[in-house]
């Protein structure tokens, strides 16, 4: 039997992304982390910081332990890789308990290691090894932590012309990215509806302006358009009559409204998402 293949984490990290469809901004917002600091990742330019651990092994679907020891010795152990890991893994601790902080994660790595040599399970030479592993990854969490998924707000005025749902599509693809495809699709199907709904019945006027403002947070994703037209957008379900932007609206939307704002409208949409770091089922 030939020796098993060990990956490292930046590859498994590639490897479950392309299998999962996802472009590294959605890996990212799964994984609750910056686009910036998931891309040094796979480029192996930084490790991932020790809170992190635990979601990205459930994500690759494997063990920390694993994933750890993979990732470290792939180069200079070569195949003992993954007997190591084997041997590391029949200690029984249960590493699915919760940590408090970060540390403690290291105080338990320490501790597995000590107790896997006086059972045998760990020779000394290994153990040297793996201590070191552990060393290394505590010192560079100390010096770069991992910056979380943040909500973003923007908000722009476009001109009210043939061009303003192309510029509403591009604003909504920058600031939202990182959503899964579903999301992305019906809010990019959403936001192009209303602009050009505003556009249509706003002002004919050259300055006449569409207002847009794309606020996503960690549960949902919310469209506001603004516009000057002398009537509220109706939702009408006679197919003659046209309407077909709000029916849609209704049937894709978590929740929506209109209402009259000044001299115009304001019709807003949200999208219920799934929080970054949730693990989501998927066929």
């Amino acid at each position: 039997m030939g020796d098993a293949q060990v990956f490292s984490l930046a590859e498994r990290l590639k490897r479950r992304r392309e299998e999962l469809g996802l472009s590294q901004a959605q890996a990212a917002r799964e994984l609750d982390v910056a686009r910036t600091a998931y891309r040094l990742w796979e480029m192996e330019a930084a490790q991932p910081q020790p809170d992190r651990w635990r979601l990205i092994s459930r994500w690759l679907g494997v063990s920390i332990t694993t994933m750890l020891l993979a990732d470290e010795l792939e180069e200079s152990a070569g195949p003992r890789s993954a007997q190591v890991t084997q041997d590391f893994d029949r200690v029984g601790r249960d590493w699915s308990l919760p940590l408090s902080d970060p540390s403690e994660f290291f105080i338990r790595a320490h501790d597995l290691v000590r107790e896997g040599v006086e059972k045998g399970f760990v020779t000394t030479d290994h153990a040297e090894e793996l201590q070191s592993t552990f060393r290394r990854i505590e010192q560079e969490r100390i010096g770069a932590e991992s910056e979380g998924w943040e909500p973003t707000r923007f908000a722009r005025e476009l001109r009210a012309d043939v061009h303003a749902p192309k510029a509403a599509r591009e604003a909504l693809a920058f600031v939202a990215g990182d959503l899964a495809a579903d999301s992305q699709r019906d809010a990019q199907l959403l936001i192009n509806e209303l602009v050009a709904n505003s556009v249509v019945h706003g002002p004919t006027s050259r300055i006449g302006k569409v207002g847009i403002v794309i606020d996503v947070n960690r549960a949902r994703l919310r469209v506001e358009v603004i516009d000057a037209a002398q009537q509220p957008p109706t939702l009408v379900t006679d197919r003659e009559t046209g309407g077909y932007g709000l029916q849609l609206v209704d049937r894709l939307a978590s929740r929506w409204d209109t209402e009259r704002t000044g001299p115009g409208n304001l019709t807003w949409f949200e999208i219920d998402l799934s929080a970054p770091g949730a693990m989501r089922e998927r066929r």
